[in-house]
């Protein structure tokens, strides 16, 4: 075999075994309406962090800017040990659960509104099922997922903590006070 054969075989083989980086953020499921119970297939999916400010705008031109619906689900990785408080920023009504555990309730029409969770105990290099599901009935329309652990101020939550892999469930995770306003801590 030639060498310039051999080279293109071996640049092959290295480009055919080079890892794929995996995708960032969570799995965002687009429906048309403002049904909470997400019937049907999606009209759009597509993989992102949950930082949107439409203002008056559509999130995709097949949605429409007004009564609307999306589903992100995936897995979340926690950067260090210890407790975490998770909040929204929502115009209108949003739900957050960790790990199958209900820490956001806020699914009513309103006005541009922060809601936080109770507090999550969360284990570093652990990765942990999350689903964010989100409405809009009209007018402006915007909703953003932030946290705070130890060490770290408020942030939204960035698309490298994410994954739109779904994970299974980790045993013994805990959450306790919850704000009065949320109304959260449910099985989701």
């Amino acid at each position: 075999m030639s060498k310039r054969v051999m080279c293109f075989v071996i640049v092959g083989l290295l480009l055919g075994t080079a890892a794929v980086a995996p995708a960032q953020g969570l799995k965002g499921e687009y429906f048309k309406g403002t049904n909470r119970d997400f019937p049907g297939a999606p009209a759009l999916t597509r993989i992102e962090p949950v930082d949107w400010d439409w203002v008056g705008g559509a999130p995709d031109a097949i949605i429409g800017a007004e009564n609307f619906s999306i589903r992100w689900t995936g897995s979340i990785t926690a950067p260090v040990t210890g407790t975490y408080i998770f909040r929204v920023w929502i115009d209108d009504g949003a739900r957050v659960g960790v790990n199958e555990i209900l820490i956001i309730d806020s699914r009513i029409d309103q006005a541009a509104t922060w809601h936080a969770s109770g507090e999550v105990e969360l284990k570093a290099g652990t990765t942990y099922p999350i689903k964010v599901e989100f409405y809009e009935v009209g007018g402006e329309a915007r909703v953003r997922l932030f946290w705070r652990y130890p060490g770290q101020s408020e942030t939204i939550v960035p698309a490298s903590a994410l994954s739109p892999v779904m994970v299974a469930k980790v045993p013994y995770l805990t959450a306790r006070r919850p704000t009065p306003a949320n109304g959260a801590l449910g099985v989701m």
